[in-house]
Order: C-alpha cells, then structure tokens, then sequence
C-alpha cells in the first residue's frame, strides 16, 4: 500500500494486491522427549476422546460430576484439563489428579495416595470400571472432583488404547537433535517469484538459527513444499507434505487463496501455523487456535490508512473516492474503508467501479483527475497502479 501525492492530482492511496512481505518466525518451545511413531487408529481416536472429550465417531460422550451426578457434556470436562497432556496431573485448588501414565497405574506394588486410599494395579478392565463408574481396581470411589463417563464400548476401548501411550505420545517432526519445520510457496509462473523470495528469506533464517545452536539445542530442518496446482487443490497438497514429511510446524506458508481451507486443515491436524502470508487472515470465533497471523492482512492496513488519511485532509467534506475492481478478492476490503471512513467522519464515500481486463488506462485517469474528492483509494493489482501512475504523471 502506497500514499502518492501528483501534480494536478488529488491524494492517491494504492493498495495493490500481491505485494506481501513474508513475516517472521519467532522463538519455538519445545517439550523434551523422543518422537515417537505415529499413533494406530484406535489410538488416534482415543486420544481425540482424552485431550477433547469427544467420539471420533460422533457418539455421545456424557460425564457425571459429584454425588449428585450432574450430568454434563463430555467436552467440557475431558481427561487432559486435569490431568494434562502428559497424564501426570495439574494439581489446582488442592486437588492433585492422578497420574494416568501406564506405568504408573500398572506398578505391581500397587499405589497409595496421598489420602491413604490404596488398591492394586489397574487392568484394562480396571481402567474401564474407573473411568465408567468411578471406582478404583479396590472397589473405592474415586474423589468427587473425577467425573465418571457415559460412553460406548468402542469409545471406551480406544481411550483404554490410547492411556497406554499416554507420556510417550509426541508430536511428528520431533528428535532428540531436530525440529521439523515446513512451507508452502507457489512455484506457478505468475508466483514463482514470491516462492523463491519466501524460500530464501526463511532458508537464511534458519540457518542463522541454527548456526545459534538451534532450538533448545535441536537444529532446524527446513521442509519445503513448491506447488504449482490451483489454490482449491492446495489443502489436499499440504496435508499430504505434513504427513509425509512428518512436519512439526508450519510457518510462513504462502495461504493466499486458500485460507480457508489451509485453516482448517491446520486445526484438524494440531498443526501449528505461524506467520502465514496472506491478504485475508481468517479471524472471527470460534479462534483457530493452531493459525498465529502475524500480519495484519489487507483489511487492517486498508483501515490504517485510512486513518491517516482522513487526518492528512484538510476538509474531511471534501470526501473520499474509492476506485476498485469488481471481484470478490477486493469486496472486504472495500467494505474496511467504507467503514472506516465513517468511523473518521470522511464518509460515506464514493466507489467507482472498473474491470481488469477493460480498463482504459488514460481514460480512467483523465476521469479520476476531474473528481473532486480529497483522497482516491485504489484497489487494484501492482501491474494497474503503476500504468496509473505513469499516466497521472503525464496529465499534469
């Protein structure tokens, strides 16, 4: 986005699609442990019931709390918010949850709590009656703060599956001496040139961190993935390079024309991505919580300058003409200014609309030059604002 000021010309403001400036990469925490080999089925599925309290299947989960039983879904008391992603618990509210790894509920000796209660080592039947009944392999209840679950036999024997590997469950991308990190760039003729720029930027800062010792003494390995298929295809494309290439993390990611999708898909794999490069960043609730925007996207810089045009003009009546192409990529964008505008008592504002192909450079800026707006905003492409500007020039 640009702010040009030209002889005969009122102020011009160009936001010109397709110039993006790759973000940064910020500091990773990683938790200690080995990568482990990729979870079966079951266990998938009983994980999905561990960390969320919900079927893969789309069963009903329920969860019983107290003496009292108050039912309630299972989604909003699943096993990880007490006893953590780990199995080894979250003390709170002087409470201190079990610890759930296998090997500490199978130990032959048994276990004594802290209260005193003592039973034998659990079984997978054990394990089953605990977590249904709420009873522990001595016929004991268990405290009134762990609820007991309603759920089927099927879900019950995948989150029976998946507490066994409970603690030795990590991440893909993840060894004692590396990270895997990736990107999606484009490598299509008319984006080849964005992708290259992405790949060098993130190639060099990754091996200036690594150069540093890497992360928590893991060194970067840097996966690349160069697509030239259409946007719509590019989802299917990146889910198989993370699977394939067991990738950590994802991070500045060319997304644009596929935010959507590429969101999504980052939140159904638990995959972290940071910094995507985009025009659009996908916001509003429910927050994606696996998607970190580091840049603001066209719609807040568009507001920002907006702001500082409406402070820059001298009579705010004078108004502001917006100049944009009729396709769907602009819509939120002119939608931003149109509001802000009248957020800065600038407004409402006039549009003018143009087609891409069609415009006639001279006549439009001859037409532009007898506005009497203050401030023109612009939304077109690189290529159109600066024909535009040439031409502007030249009617001086």
């Amino acid at each position: 986005m640009t702010w040009y000021t030209l002889p005969g010309f009122k102020h011009i403001i160009c936001l010109a699609a397709g110039l993006i400036l790759p973000g940064s990469f910020g500091d990773l925490v990683v938790a200690g442990g080995a990568a482990q080999d990729l979870l079966t089925a079951q266990e998938k599925s009983g994980k999905q019931i561990y960390v969320h309290g919900t079927s893969s299947g789309g069963r009903e989960i329920l969860a019983y709390l107290g003496e009292s039983s108050l039912e309630v879904p299972g989604r909003t008391m699943p096993c990880a918010n007490c006893h953590g992603l780990d199995g080894q618990g979250n003390p709170e509210g002087g409470v201190v949850p079990s610890n759930l790894t296998w090997e500490a509920l199978t130990k032959p000796y048994g276990v004594t709590h802290p209260g005193g209660r003592t039973h034998p080592p659990y079984t997978d039947r054990a394990l089953a009656r605990a977590i249904t009944r709420g009873l522990d392999p001595a016929g004991n209840k268990l405290l009134n703060v762990m609820p007991h679950y309603q759920l089927s036999q099927e879900d019950l024997g995948d989150l029976v599956a998946y507490l066994k590997q409970l603690g030795k469950d990590r991440d893909p991308g993840l060894t004692e001496n590396s990270i895997t990190i990736g990107t999606t760039i484009p490598a299509r003729a008319d984006l080849a040139g964005i992708g290259q720029a992405i790949k060098a930027v993130t190639t060099a800062f990754f091996e200036e961190v690594n150069s540093r010792g890497g992360i928590y003494n893991r060194k970067i390995e840097l996966k690349i993935n160069e697509t030239s298929y259409p946007p719509k295809t590019t989802s299917a494309i990146v889910k198989r390079f993370i699977q394939d290439k067991q990738i950590f993390a994802m991070t500045s990611a060319f997304t644009a024309g596929a935010d959507k999708e590429l969101a999504a898909l980052m939140d159904n794999l638990h995959v972290p991505l940071i910094g995507p490069l985009t025009l659009y960043p996908q916001g509003g609730l429910p927050l994606n919580r696996h998607v970190f925007y580091i840049l603001s996207g066209i719609d807040g810089q568009a507001r920002a300058l907006v702001n500082f045009a409406c402070q820059r003009m001298p009579d705010k009546r004078a108004g502001v003409l917006i100049v944009y192409s009729d396709d769907q990529m602009t819509k939120g964008v002119l939608e931003a200014i149109k509001d802000q505008c009248q957020k800065n008592g600038c407004g409402p504002p006039e549009t003018y609309s143009y087609p891409h192909a069609d415009s006639d450079v001279p006549t439009f800026a001859a037409r532009l030059k007898q506005t009497s707006k203050s401030v023109i905003f612009f939304l077109g492409t690189g290529r159109e604002a600066i024909a535009l500007m040439k031409e502007a020039t030249e009617l001086r």
